[in-house]
């Protein structure tokens, strides 16, 4: 996945990830070297994320030029970067992966977009690796089980980790429970792909909640880069 804040005269690449992978220091690197290698373009700092050209061309010329969050969804092929799908807005995974990282003023960014003054913005990243582990209601992606109680998050976020509500009520007792497909994002930082995850992991294990699960491999590619493994 790709995000990117942009206007017609500038843009601000948000790092590139693969979904409900881990988001690291590089990755955005790593793919614009696929981006650059795939358009033969030399490998300048955004010199290969050219695939919403197109889009934003026809835009302007129309008299509609696009300023906003740009979301693509790619495939990485063995040709190179495969376009499925684009969003106006940021991903709710992919957005809770990329935040705790940002070290700018998302506010200030966005202003800066809606008023004609993104040229030069360099955001801030803070040198860690995010992993984020959803948690969906039984039966997703069926029909998920609603209304199961969760409990245990005050437990989850002492270990540092950050619980996002996706798919969340509080129903009349003052119980929260699961109200949704994607229910849960935990999301944890650390100095490295494995610390990340297990952080992640702990978190996650101290949520009480019998009507839910989750992934065990978020991030495992990434761990294997980190052990040497192709």
């Amino acid at each position: 996945t790709v995000e990117q804040i942009l206007q017609q005269v500038g843009r601000v690449p948000l790092p590139g990830y693969i979904r409900g992978g881990a988001e690291q220091p590089g990755d955005r690197e790593r793919y614009q070297t696929v981006f650059a290698r795939e358009s033969g373009s030399a490998a300048a700092p955004t010199a290969g994320l050219h695939f919403d050209e197109p889009l934003l061309a026809a835009l302007a010329a129309r008299g509609t030029p696009f300023k906003g969050v740009l979301y693509a969804g790619l495939m990485i092929t063995e040709k190179g970067p495969e376009l499925i799908e684009y969003n106006v807005r940021f991903g709710d995974p992919e957005c809770q992966v990329l935040m705790p990282r940002l070290d700018s003023d998302l506010l200030d960014l966005l202003h800066r977009c809606a008023t004609g003054r993104l040229a030069g913005a360099v955001p801030r990243w803070r040198d860690e690796t995010a992993l984020t582990v959803v948690m969906a209601a039984d039966g997703y992606p069926g029909e998920p089980k609603k209304g199961t109680a969760i409990g245990g998050l005050a437990a989850a976020e002492a270990t540092g980790a950050t619980v996002f509500h996706a798919g969340t009520a509080l129903a009349g007792d003052g119980t929260l429970i699961a109200n949704g497909g994607r229910v849960l994002g935990v999301t944890a930082t650390g100095a490295t792909a494995a610390e990340a995850q297990r952080r992640a992991y702990a978190a996650v294990d101290r949520i009480d909640w019998p009507g839910g699960f989750c992934r065990r491999d978020i991030g495992w590619r990434a761990v294997a880069r980190e052990n040497g493994a192709d």
